[in-house]
């Protein structure tokens, strides 16, 4: 299997230059992405993927890379400039994915050796599979690709938020594993939000074809401008997928939701807390947009404006009062 470390810029131009990392048994070692020099490290390390960096994920190159649009290489830009793209990557074995994803043993049996990526609470990534896949993974998310390159198939497993970019390829699907249920796809764009605590994996199709299903389950087609919920059964619903698009290019958005929903996504993408002097404040609902990339003063002096509420800034923590 080989990693390759991508360029910011290069990968914005979608350039295909990657650094090679080979992973046999040996001894441990740091691992800069952003040098073009080999290095042997063991199986159990844990790499950082430094700003404006990718991985190499070998599935075959008989794919149809998507475009991408320049808002998208526009956000990836100010990402990488912020120094918010940023993941690390760590081996894993089939017990270490059971045990975090409960996948099934058809499944397992595809992951047997596998790597994971993972975003903290205030970065993000664009992972650029070597079939023209691009995958943005959102803050707090990881995914986990098979290592072993005899596997052919294209199969990933989530759990956070990603927007999948997925190239055409006639003779093999592509399918993402989340805990609550499966979406296959071809060529098409869709993003996906699951998460353990939310119990029910989100799909909301933007363009294409997809089908989703719960384990073992039959497939359900779902048409761009629908959302699947999969939980204990599955329904169907039509969305206005700008505001599960915006964040893919660097956006804030939101529709009817209360403040404390919009505070605990901020808190969250900025490293800081919150906190509401009466309850009762977290309450209105709200509707709009912010730049993903603004710092967090001007975002507060916007929301400020909006609700006439104070925001106490001090420290990274977040006070809000009449």
């Amino acid at each position: 299997m080989l990693l390759g470390g991508i360029d910011g810029d290069e990968l914005i131009r979608r350039h295909r230059e990657f650094s090679e990392v080979s992973i046999p048994n040996a001894k441990i070692k740091r691992v800069s992405f952003l040098q073009k020099k080999a290095y042997y490290v063991a199986a159990s390390v844990t790499i950082l993927l430094l700003i404006g960096g990718g991985i190499l994920i070998h599935f075959g190159r008989n794919s149809v890379r998507p475009a991408l649009s320049k808002e998208v290489e526009l956000a990836m830009d100010q990402s990488r400039k912020l120094g918010k793209q940023e993941a690390s990557v760590k081996v894993l074995g089939a017990d270490s994915i059971a045990a975090v994803t409960g996948a099934n043993e058809s499944i397992l049996e595809k992951f047997s050796e596998s790597r994971k990526i993972m975003t903290d609470t205030t970065k993000e990534y664009w992972i650029t599979l070597d079939d023209g896949t691009v995958v943005h993974l959102n803050n707090d998310t990881y995914l986990i690709y098979p290592e072993n390159t005899k596997v052919r198939t294209r199969e990933v497993i989530l759990d956070g938020e990603a927007y999948f970019m997925v190239a055409k390829d006639q003779n093999r699907s592509f399918i993402v594993h989340t805990r609550y249920g499966d979406i296959t796809a071809h060529g098409t764009e869709f993003n996906v939000s699951t998460r353990e605590e939310q119990e029910t994996t989100e799909v909301v199709l933007v363009e294409g074809s997809v089908s989703v299903a719960q384990p073992g389950g039959v497939e359900m087609h779902i048409d761009p401008g629908q959302k699947a919920t999969i939980g204990k059964v599955i329904s169907i619903e039509d969305v206005d997928v700008a505001q599960y698009v915006a964040w893919n290019l660097g956006k804030f958005s939101f529709q009817d939701w209360p403040l404390r929903r919009i505070m605990k996504v901020i808190a969250k993408w900025y490293g800081c807390t919150v906190s509401f002097s009466e309850d009762s404040l977290g309450n209105p609902l709200l509707s709009g947009n912010f730049d993903r990339y603004e710092d967090l003063s001007t975002t507060i002096e916007s929301l400020e404006i909006v609700t006439g509420l104070q925001f106490d800034v001090n420290d990274g923590n977040i006070t809000i009062r009449k």
